[in-house]
């Protein structure tokens, strides 16, 4: 199988219509695609990476016996960067928002910090119960620590829940 079968183009191609096949396939094939195929991807970008450059279009067609063509539509390039300039309405826009949350769903810093505290704490305890012979501080220690990891669960649930109240009040 040729390089362009794996295309779906004929070997007299041009260059754009190698490109629109490529880019046609590539939307269908990646693996983030709903069904898309990693193996073909990859063999996908081996054809485009040769036909796409005018220079290694040249050299495949002279190895699998193609008269050579002049390829001057597109300057030769070193790095593989796809372009499409097609207008597809704001179809990609959403990857380009910041991935912010709303502030009226997040948890009360308290919510967040107390944890980080009960375990600086738990550490001072203990670090004071090395020193003394206190051995009531081991049991401040573990509750302190049972406490950071009831902190560190308890966190993510205030924050949903104040996520689905705000969706509900929506």
């Amino acid at each position: 199988m040729t390089h362009y079968d794996v295309l779906g183009v004929t070997r007299s191609a041009d260059d754009a219509t190698i490109r629109r096949a490529y880019l046609e396939l590539a939307r269908l094939l990646h693996p983030d695609a709903d069904g898309g195929d990693a193996d073909a991807m990859v063999v996908l970008n081996e054809a485009w990476a040769v036909l796409g450059d005018p220079e290694a279009r040249a050299g495949y067609d002279a190895e699998i016996g193609i008269e050579s063509r002049a390829f001057a539509s597109r300057p030769a390039s070193t790095a593989f960067v796809p372009y499409d300039d097609t207008d597809d309405e704001g179809a990609d826009d959403w990857r380009y928002e910041p991935d912010e949350g709303d502030p009226r769903t997040a948890p009360h810093r308290r919510v967040l910090f107390a944890p980080v505290v009960c375990l600086a704490l738990a550490a001072l305890v203990t670090g004071i119960w090395l020193v003394s012979p206190i051995e009531e501080l081991v049991v401040v220690a573990v509750l302190l620590v049972a406490g950071a990891l009831v902190g560190f669960l308890v966190a993510p649930i205030v924050a949903m829940a104040k996520a689905s109240r705000y969706e509900q009040h929506r």
